[in-house]
């Protein structure tokens, strides 16, 4: 063998080697290569969190309550009871005569009676409206605006209700509200030639509308007679007088 053949077998020797390592180290590198090795030492092949070998990354969904998933409980959330609720506000002069005030050294009362039907007692009205003067209360009978009567506050303060004064400010206008319903049937005998009776039963109150308390509270029921409605309720207006005369002695 010649000095050439034997320097071509030791290049192709060479060449042989180093392309024997080159296989082997891409055979070790090769990903499928390291899961298997990895599974035979008890190592678990890595993957990526969300994503499985040969599928595409997992997005996660919120699971929405269906028929057969139960909702999660909300949290409790209980209302507070000493929260003040809000109040409808409320225009004085909607209801009332705002040009009425209080004066030093003068009490002042506001005077409402009135049927069930919001219908008026004039007579009643007038009647008691005489009986303060004597007592020396200043009577004030066109304090109430019929929007108070027909929108239902009268009946709320009548019923004690004091959000309705504190709402009106009637504190800083009157010091007292005499205020009363009352219910009026008739009846007519034809041996007396169709004289007409009218009986009258009436709940009145007097209320401190500046310290927010009663004065006084008392029913009435008394018959009038006349030949018209008009005279038989004015007689039995004029017979509740010593009864009425009594109530605003103790009120005031």
């Amino acid at each position: 063998m010649n000095e050439n053949d034997s320097r071509w077998k030791k290049w192709y020797y060479q060449v042989g080697v180093v392309v024997g390592l080159v296989t082997i180290l891409g055979f070790f590198l090769s990903p499928n290569v390291r899961d298997v090795i990895r599974e035979l030492f008890g190592r678990k092949p890595a993957t990526s969190a969300g994503t499985e070998p040969g599928n595409h990354p997992r997005t996660s969904e919120p699971v929405r309550p269906g028929k057969d998933t139960p909702e999660r409980p909300k949290p409790d959330i209980k209302e507070n009871p000493l929260e003040p609720r809000p109040l409808v506000k409320v225009l004085p002069g909607q209801y009332i005569n705002t040009a009425i005030s209080r004066r030093e050294g003068m009490k002042r009362a506001a005077i409402l009676v009135r049927q069930g039907s919001g219908e008026s007692i004039p007579s009643l009205e007038s009647a008691i409206a005489s009986l303060l003067t004597k007592r020396g209360v200043e009577p004030v009978q066109s304090f109430f605006k019929p929007a108070f009567i027909q929108e239902g506050q009268a009946k709320s303060l009548f019923a004690g209700d004091w959000t309705v004064s504190e709402q009106l400010q009637l504190g800083h206008r009157v010091d007292y509200v005499l205020i009363g319903f009352g219910k009026v049937t008739y009846s007519s005998n034809q041996e007396l030639g169709g004289l007409l009776t009218a009986n009258l039963e009436l709940e009145l109150k007097c209320l401190n509308v500046v310290s927010q308390r009663i004065c006084d509270s008392k029913t009435f029921v008394t018959p009038g007679a006349g030949f018209t409605q008009g005279t038989a309720l004015q007689n039995a207006v004029e017979h509740l007088q010593h009864e009425l005369e009594s109530f605003v002695r103790e009120a005031f």
